[in-house]
Protein backbone atom coordinates (compact mmCIF):
# COMPACT_ATOMS: atom_id res chain seq x y z
CA UNK A 1 0.00 0.00 0.00
CA UNK A 2 1.61 3.43 -0.98
CA UNK A 3 -0.22 5.06 2.18
CA UNK A 4 -2.09 4.23 5.47
CA UNK A 5 -4.92 6.27 4.41
CA UNK A 6 -7.25 3.09 4.05
CA UNK A 7 -6.80 1.78 7.10
CA UNK A 8 -6.75 5.28 8.79
CA UNK A 9 -10.69 5.98 7.73
CA UNK A 10 -11.12 2.75 8.43
CA UNK A 11 -10.41 3.11 12.25
CA UNK A 12 -12.34 6.54 11.96
CA UNK A 13 -15.11 5.29 10.29
CA UNK A 14 -15.54 2.72 12.72
CA UNK A 15 -17.23 4.55 15.50
CA UNK A 16 -19.94 4.62 12.77
CA UNK A 17 -19.97 0.90 11.95
CA UNK A 18 -18.90 1.69 8.61
CA UNK A 19 -15.49 0.54 6.93
CA UNK A 20 -14.19 1.03 2.76
CA UNK A 21 -13.97 -1.81 1.00
CA UNK A 22 -10.90 -2.60 -0.34
CA UNK A 23 -9.93 -3.75 -3.55
CA UNK A 24 -6.60 -6.10 -3.90
CA UNK A 25 -4.43 -5.34 -6.96
CA UNK A 26 -2.04 -8.39 -7.03
CA UNK A 27 1.16 -8.03 -8.41
CA UNK A 28 3.95 -8.89 -10.68
CA UNK A 29 7.40 -9.21 -11.22
CA UNK A 30 8.28 -5.51 -11.84
CA UNK A 31 5.43 -3.68 -9.79
CA UNK A 32 4.35 -4.99 -6.66
CA UNK A 33 0.72 -5.24 -5.71
CA UNK A 34 -1.20 -2.81 -3.58
CA UNK A 35 -4.66 -2.17 -1.96
CA UNK A 36 -6.97 0.54 -3.05
CA UNK A 37 -10.64 1.63 -2.42
CA UNK A 38 -12.86 0.20 -4.14
CA UNK A 39 -15.11 2.75 -6.44
CA UNK A 40 -18.57 1.48 -6.71
CA UNK A 41 -20.64 1.45 -10.27
CA UNK A 42 -24.01 0.26 -10.97
CA UNK A 43 -24.81 -1.45 -14.72
CA UNK A 44 -27.19 0.88 -16.29
CA UNK A 45 -28.68 -1.23 -18.80
CA UNK A 46 -29.09 -5.00 -17.36
CA UNK A 47 -29.19 -6.80 -20.83
CA UNK A 48 -26.10 -4.55 -21.60
CA UNK A 49 -22.35 -4.76 -21.65
CA UNK A 50 -20.84 -6.33 -18.33
CA UNK A 51 -20.02 -3.49 -16.08
CA UNK A 52 -16.46 -1.93 -14.89
CA UNK A 53 -14.61 -1.04 -11.76
CA UNK A 54 -12.72 1.74 -12.34
CA UNK A 55 -9.21 1.83 -9.99
CA UNK A 56 -8.09 4.99 -9.28
CA UNK A 57 -4.02 6.18 -9.91
CA UNK A 58 -3.79 8.02 -6.58
CA UNK A 59 -5.13 7.93 -3.25
CA UNK A 60 -8.33 10.06 -3.12
CA UNK A 61 -7.36 10.93 0.28
CA UNK A 62 -3.95 11.95 -0.11
CA UNK A 63 -3.10 11.66 -3.32
CA UNK A 64 -0.16 9.58 -3.07
CA UNK A 65 0.32 7.99 -6.34
CA UNK A 66 -0.56 4.02 -6.36
CA UNK A 67 2.11 1.26 -8.29
CA UNK A 68 -0.35 1.05 -10.85
CA UNK A 69 0.04 1.69 -14.97
CA UNK A 70 -2.19 2.16 -17.77
CA UNK A 71 -0.89 -0.30 -19.29
CA UNK A 72 -1.08 -2.51 -16.68
CA UNK A 73 -5.01 -2.52 -17.93
CA UNK A 74 -4.60 -5.15 -20.04
CA UNK A 75 -2.42 -7.30 -17.90
CA UNK A 76 -5.02 -10.34 -17.36
CA UNK A 77 -6.59 -8.81 -14.23
CA UNK A 78 -10.31 -8.98 -13.01
CA UNK A 79 -12.50 -8.62 -16.22
CA UNK A 80 -13.66 -4.71 -16.29
CA UNK A 81 -11.20 -3.28 -14.64
CA UNK A 82 -9.60 0.13 -15.78
CA UNK A 83 -7.45 2.90 -14.32
CA UNK A 84 -9.31 5.74 -13.70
Amino acid sequence: MACDCITEMNAALAERNTRIQPTLVFGTSERPGFTTVTIVTEKIAPRGKRGIVPLPSFCPFCGTAYEFTATDADAGGSVGQVAA
